[in-house]
């Protein structure tokens, strides 16, 4: 097996245990246990592709289509938590990202998803909101979470209607 085909493995494996994660979300600690094991490949085959130096534009846009069903799976999960306020702001957001795959397929010939630090930095902001869910901390980890995946997604808007020639 080829270093691409481990980091490639890893990136699938990330979708497949989102998906059986969406079986288990009944089950919290198997649910979490699942997601944080898919989390945890994001952040592996990241670094192995570079460390390795196999990083490749099929990769990232695999890595991007995996972050999608990563992110897809944690908003169905904490759905049922929130308050209606939240719960349109997070709409809000997800049409701000729309619009940003929208408008970069439009420009590109395919969708750009921007590995920005603000991304990341709201990204680890909303994978930890699960460990927060029973706490006293839940809202103001919440109304953390949101604020920085508003600013990421407005920020990676603003660059993808800047920059018109991006890509992934």
């Amino acid at each position: 097996m080829t270093k691409t085909q481990i980091v490639n493995g890893l990136t699938i494996a990330r979708v497949v245990l989102c998906a059986i994660s969406w079986f288990m979300m009944t089950s919290p600690g198997v649910f979490l246990l699942l997601f944080y094991s898919a989390c945890l490949s994001d952040v592996l085959d990241g670094w192995l592709a570079r460390h390795w130096q196999v990083t490749s534009e099929k990769g990232a846009r695999l890595d991007s289509r995996a972050d999608l069903v990563l992110y897809l799976t944690l908003t169905v999960y904490i759905l049922p938590a929130l308050s209606v306020p939240a719960f349109i702001w997070i709409g809000c957001i997800l049409v701000i990202k729309g619009m940003s795959l929208f408008l970069g397929y439009r420009y590109n010939g395919q969708g750009v998803a921007l590995h920005t630090w603000q991304n990341k930095s709201a990204g680890i902001a909303a994978v930890l909101y699960p460990l927060f869910l029973n706490t006293p901390l839940r809202l103001v980890w919440l109304g953390l979470s949101v604020i920085l995946l508003t600013y990421s997604s407005l920020h990676e808007l603003k660059l993808v209607i800047d920059h018109k020639t991006l890509v992934e």
